[in-house]
């Protein structure tokens, strides 16, 4: 059932480069039209019959897997340009690599272990009460 939306998914990304502007991205894809409908119908046929068996027939419910999946196909080249234009920004001062460390450890304990989340809360309350007690100010600068 999953090959099945595999169609949809890359078509999803090929329509997605294809339409792209010119000067959008580094990847673009110079296809026609025609190409990209006859394409289109020929996924959405190919993924129909390969869904509606394991569906019991419920071609709305197929449907709604198709477009799904194409979605997330138009949605994957902007997902890895707005990625690539994050880490190539983000991570150049050590201050945001801070950041990063602190999203994959919560990344790591909601979807591998969360008994992490426990110790990130901990020394997450430990740091608000330290800012707290300095008044939520920064120390002074040395004047001179």
């Amino acid at each position: 059932m999953l090959l099945s939306l595999l169609l949809p998914l890359g078509a999803g990304v090929i329509t997605r480069l294809a339409l792209r502007p010119r000067g959008q991205g580094q990847l673009t894809i110079n296809a026609p039209l025609w190409a990209l409908v006859a394409g289109w119908s020929f996924t959405v046929l190919l993924a129909l019959l390969g869904l509606v068996e394991p569906m019991q027939g419920k071609i709305s419910h197929a449907i709604a897997l198709i477009l799904g999946a194409t979605v997330v196909g138009l949605l994957i080249p902007e997902i890895f340009r707005g990625l690539g234009a994050a880490t190539a920004s983000g991570l150049s001062k050590p201050k945001n690599w801070l950041w990063l460390i602190g999203v994959a450890a919560v990344f790591y304990g909601l979807f591998v272990d969360p008994s992490i989340l426990g110790g990130i809360f901990l020394l997450g309350t430990l740091w608000l009460f330290y800012r707290v007690i300095l008044g939520m100010k920064p120390p002074k600068k040395k004047g001179g």
